[in-house]
């Protein structure tokens, strides 16, 4: 794949605008014309493509200092992640829980689910639970801490 000037590869921004309409169209779908239901209803993919590019962006993260003969800094990983995550899902949560009539539904899991990042595992019908979306971020998190440790046992 070919890099851009800035170091990014525009491919993998075509994907993650793809993703993006995909989740958007499939959210979107009962406003949307009849003609175009057919297709949003496939559109959950979009959340599946965002979790291989993540996966993909994630590894070559971790992968490119053996490329160099050198071992990647977990720890440095790990920060970059929070500074990247941390911050805005903390402010969500806190408007979420400050606010509950912001929520869109009453009914919100244990706090400290969303501290551990353990509410996709213990919810399955997210459809009346406040913040149900946080599913897909605990998903990837779990990703966070596992492949840095594999990458590290595995070089």
């Amino acid at each position: 794949m070919t890099r851009s000037n800035s170091g990014r590869l525009p491919g993998l921004d075509t994907l993650r605008a793809v993703a993006i309409v995909a989740v958007m169209l499939y959210h979107l779908k009962p406003f949307l014309p009849e003609s175009m239901t057919a297709v949003a209803q496939f559109c959950w993919m979009g959340v599946d493509l965002f979790f291989v590019l993540s996966g993909y962006l994630i590894g070559m993260q971790l992968l490119r200092p053996y490329a160099s003969g050198e071992r990647p800094s977990v720890r440095e990983f790990y920060r970059r992640r929070a500074y990247r995550i941390l911050p805005a899902y903390l402010v969500v949560l806190w408007l979420y829980l400050v606010f509950p009539a912001w929520r869109e539904s009453p009914v919100l899991p244990s706090l400290w689910q969303f501290l551990t990042f353990t509410v996709n595992l213990f919810f399955v019908d997210f459809s009346h639970h406040a913040f149900s979306h946080v599913w897909s971020l605990c998903v990837e998190e779990h990703f966070y801490l596992v492949l840095p440790l594999e990458a590290i046992r595995v070089g």
